[in-house]
């Protein structure tokens, strides 16, 4: 046969052949609802507004929505707002670094040395290496098994 033919051959069959491809299901129970994302954060703005507007709420403890965004809007435009915020920002960041610095460290004392490990996670040794001590090891069962058959 030549090659011609082969391929003709291939491309006829494979025309025939319905298409098997498995689809791949999600776990999700389903079609995507649009904005689900959003839900939450308005119905607690909807809760929040509710009960402040029913006097639910203590205005000194939760001031309600409405005086909030009022007092952001006064000190935005006094120009009090972008300093505080640039304050708290270097605050949040100054604390991320040394959490993380502390972390890395930790975890690199822990992950390098047995005596970091114990120390830092308590063990005495990493589970791998006390998985393969129990495999090579015979079971207080195992030896007592041969030391009685020994013994008849």
């Amino acid at each position: 046969m030549s090659d011609t033919a082969l391929d003709i051959r291939l491309n006829t069959t494979s025309d025939t052949q319905p298409d098997t491809r498995r689809r791949v299901r999600r776990l999700g129970p389903g079609k995507r609802i649009p904005f689900t994302r959003g839900i939450g954060p308005l119905l607690l703005i909807g809760v929040w507004s509710l009960g402040s507007a029913a006097g639910r709420l203590d205005p000194r403890i939760l001031p309600a929505p409405w005086s909030v965004v009022h007092t952001g809007w006064q000190l935005w435009q006094s120009g009090t707002l972008g300093p505080d915020l640039a304050i708290s920002l270097q605050r949040a960041s100054e604390g991320f670094a040394i959490g993380l610095t502390a972390g890395v460290v930790l975890a690199l004392l822990a992950g390098l040395s047995r005596v970091g490990a114990a120390i830092i996670d308590g063990s005495s040794g990493s589970a791998s290496a006390r998985l393969s001590r129990s495999r090579s090891s015979p079971s207080p069962s195992t030896s007592r098994s041969t030391s009685t058959s020994r013994r008849a």
